[in-house]
């Protein structure tokens, strides 16, 4: 439960059940509550591993809510 109080980019799941059958479609949740869709093809999970290790590898904290309210000056 920790995890979703924190900055770090989780990696999440939905299945999905239809007239055409069911499929596993792959996200990764940033910490101000958007859902990046990494799709349901056969590298859809290890791409949403990748996408998160890059954004957590980077500092999530940078996406966090507080980050994208402050303006950025460098």
């Amino acid at each position: 439960m920790a995890d979703l109080n924190s900055d770090k980019a989780l990696i999440c799941r939905k299945e999905i059940n239809g007239e055409q059958g069911s499929a596993t479609v792959w996200h990764v949740l940033l910490s101000d509550g958007h859902l990046i869709d990494c799709g349901s093809s056969f590298f859809a999970e290890r791409r949403a591993h990748v996408l998160a290790d890059m954004i957590n590898e980077a500092g999530p904290e940078r996406l966090s809510r507080q980050a994208l309210k402050a303006p950025q000056h460098d």
